[in-house]
């Protein structure tokens, strides 16, 4: 028991190597590429890049957080709610729809 287990262990080592191998040299090949063009920059333009980034990120962030919670939200909410079975699309019908339960349908 103890043998089979250490087999599928090594097993599931190989196939996770095998898919880890290209994951890894593509995130150095990456790495290497920004690398190459960022240092073609000097560090303080290198400073004012990583500064510009930072800032829209947190302006990104800020928006993803403030929108859903906004006036701008609160007005754009014209959804009905809807009944179990009902079309989603928020158009209520108004014909009856008919029962489809073999137990309740009439013969």
């Amino acid at each position: 028991m103890i043998n089979n287990n250490q087999q599928q262990d090594q097993t599931n080592d190989r196939m996770a190597e095998r898919i880890a191998d290209p994951i890894i040299k593509g995130q150095r090949r990456l790495a290497a590429a920004l690398n190459q063009w960022i240092n073609r920059y000097s560090k303080k333009r290198q400073q004012w890049l990583l500064v510009i980034f930072c800032g829209i990120a947190i302006c990104g962030l800020i928006i993803c957080l403030a929108v859903p919670f906004g006036r701008i939200a609160m007005q754009r909410q014209s959804f009905q709610p809807s009944h179990i079975g009902l079309p989603s699309d928020g158009s209520p019908t108004t014909t009856h729809l008919k029962p489809t339960d073999p137990l309740t349908k009439k013969k």
